[in-house]
């Protein structure tokens, strides 16, 4: 990280972005004229986010139908999801081919 952050940035007639070092681009925007994008958030709304969440660890999952959403991705070749979207498709999908089974 320190690396990264301490290198400069150069000019790339490609890309739309300041140069310059991360670190300073980061903490003092406005010396390069930009402005700073942090958005300041309320300790408790933090608060109810914690514990709206919930980790991988407090999650469980029957093994059998762990195993069997498993069987199912692999059989119709769904990859990962990379976004909310795909994931909620995701889900749909899972849920379908499950419910289909049931049935």
């Amino acid at each position: 990280m320190c690396t990264w952050d301490s290198h400069t940035v150069r000019v790339s007639r490609h890309q739309h972005s300041q140069t310059g070092k991360p670190c300073v681009l980061y903490h003092l925007p406005e010396l390069y004229g930009c402005q700073d994008y942090v958005s300041h958030v309320d300790s408790d709304d933090i608060v109810i986010c914690a514990e709206e969440c919930m980790s991988k660890s407090e999650l469980s999952l029957d093994n059998d139908l762990c195993e069997l959403i498993h069987i199912i991705t692999n059989e119709n070749g769904w990859m990962p999801p990379h976004s909310a979207s795909s994931a909620a498709q995701l889900y749909l999908n899972i849920r379908t081919k499950v419910r289909a089974l049931l049935v």
